[in-house]
């Protein structure tokens, strides 16, 4: 079996009335099985998940797919004929473009991201490999982009990096506080040796054990931090909490001007 293309005409006799018919009978099998693989390949790009986006040189648009639609929030027929750069959202310089196109005009393809704009506004990451369609005679007729939505990774991503710095900062974090923790306990050990040779009666003992408080504090904090840090266990336990404000009070009116009131309001129960 073949196909093929007739093309005909009645041919008319001395008398105007049609006397025969002469046609030509054209073998298009190829031809067919050209355009059978051409449709083939086009619902192959149409239904891709990957946006799909062909250019002319100029940049302007003509052919997306249907995952466009569906990534950008634009019809087809609102796209086509006109240039790409209805996409960008001004987070790219305009040295970004230049240099894409520099590659790109050179015949070599290029790989990136993209921060685009959807028709409602909004912002969404796209990472593109964007090729030259070139002519038989070797010339430049156009450019063929296949574009992935990586918004979601990309969120994941700096999630990822946020949660590597805050382990670095633990780590960090833990490596200080370990240190300090033992210049504290040094603190402490002299602040009950001044204990022992200072009077009860004298301000000066107050002061010492004031001194021994905060260092207390500062220790409690040196344990938090070494929790955060992952280098030490918790270990919850019952506090007064209106002791420690009234020690934390104590400190904090030594160092604030006067021109800032205090105001408590502790627990009255039992």
């Amino acid at each position: 079996e073949v196909n093929v293309e007739i093309t005909g005409r009645v041919v008319p006799g001395e008398d105007g009335k049609p006397s025969s018919l002469q046609g030509v009978t054209r073998d298009i099998t190829e031809r067919r099985k050209v355009e059978a693989e051409r449709e083939r390949l086009r619902l192959a790009v149409e239904h891709t998940a990957e946006t799909v986006i062909i250019t002319d040189t100029e940049g302007v648009i003509r052919y997306v797919n249907s995952a466009f639609e569906k990534t950008s929030g634009y019809r087809k027929e609102e796209v086509l004929g006109r240039s790409v750069s209805l996409l960008e959202s001004g987070y790219h310089s305009s040295d970004y473009y230049v240099e894409m196109w520099k590659i790109l005009r050179s015949g070599q393809s290029w790989q990136g991201r993209f921060i685009n704009k959807k028709k409602d506004g909004s912002i969404f990451t796209e990472e593109a490999s964007i090729s030259p369609v070139f002519s038989p005679e070797g010339e430049i007729i156009g450019y063929i982009s296949a574009q992935r939505d990586v918004t979601y990774q990309t969120e994941l991503e700096q999630q990822l990096f946020q949660s590597q710095k805050r382990e670095a900062v633990g780590q960090l974090a833990g490596g200080v506080a370990h240190d300090f923790n033992n210049i504290l306990q040094a603190m402490m050990g002299y602040c009950e040796m001044l204990r022992e040779q200072v009077d009860e009666d004298t301000e000066a003992h107050e002061f010492v054990d004031e001194l021994y408080k905060g260092a207390e504090r500062a220790a409690e904090l040196t344990r938090q931090l070494l929790t955060f840090s992952r280098r030490q266990e918790i270990q919850p336990r019952d506090l007064d909490l209106n002791e420690v404000v009234l020690d934390t009070l104590k400190m904090i009116e030594r160092t604030i001007g006067e021109q800032i009131e205090i105001v408590t309001r502790l627990y009255e129960g039992e």
